[in-house]
């Protein structure tokens, strides 16, 4: 089974969508803030990271590279509510996180999923 690992602040935000990839038949990991996520990632590989809003959280985007350096090509799915002032701005997150694919918020659940499906490693390593 494909483990997802969750990070980011927002308790709510999280339960909701591991609920929803629980019940799309995926093993949910949750981790409040990206230093707990490298801990938990180093003892307990995820086949994907979704990281939100941690672009604007500097020691969240240390401990994002770490886990980039880690695991270079875990694939990392970002969801941020903020608006990127310009195209290169997003790119420069997306660059500097490393991350596969961002979500714009508001997205729907089936957005989100067909993500998940599109980001996870073609050959499960399990």
């Amino acid at each position: 089974m494909e483990r997802i690992l969750m990070i980011g602040g927002d308790e709510s935000v999280r339960d909701s969508l591991a609920m929803t990839l629980e019940w799309a038949g995926y093993d949910v990991s949750e981790a409040a803030s990206a230093r707990e996520g490298l801990a938990f990632h180093q003892q307990n590989p995820a086949s994907v990271i979704v990281a939100n809003d941690l672009d604007a959280d500097e020691e969240g985007l240390e401990h994002i590279q770490a886990l980039r350096s880690h695991s270079p090509t875990l694939p990392i799915i970002t969801m941020s509510g903020t608006i990127p002032s310009s195209d290169q701005e997003q790119t420069s997150i997306s660059h500097t996180l490393g991350s596969v694919y961002c979500l714009q918020k508001p997205f729907t659940m089936d957005e989100f999923l067909a993500t998940i499906q599109t980001a996870l490693p073609r050959f499960s390593h399990s």
